[in-house]
């Protein structure tokens, strides 16, 4: 997520769009790839890595959309991954709920206001 992050800022800087795939640093991007996938046809579709001789969906691993910390009373938010799965998870905790991730994405955020 934090790469992610610095790509995206990196593009933005550079003046391009995220109108294509993001550089990433080797075995950072989409799957442990070089670089982040933009939704389209083959992301969804037709992500596996190759876990020790056996195909993980990474559908399951990729989140989509989350809940900001602080929107419910309970510290933590709802979690939808690519295959619509929705998880609640506690903040802090694994990602995107870290703190790190967290705190990288409202300084984003705060560079646009």
């Amino acid at each position: 997520g934090l790469a992610l992050i610095e790509a995206y800022k990196k593009a933005q800087a550079e003046g391009h769009s995220w109108d294509a795939n993001l550089p990433a640093p080797p075995g950072e991007g989409t799957a442990g790839g070089d670089k982040f996938f933009r939704i389209h046809y083959y992301v969804c579709n037709d992500i596996y890595q190759e876990v020790a001789g056996v195909k993980k969906d990474i559908h399951l691993f990729i989140p989509m959309y989350f809940d900001r910390p602080g929107k419910y009373e309970k510290p933590g938010g709802w979690v939808t991954y690519l295959n619509g799965t929705p998880e609640w998870m506690d903040y802090p905790g694994r990602f995107p709920m870290t703190e790190k991730f967290i705190k990288a994405l409202d300084e984003l955020e705060a560079g646009y206001q």
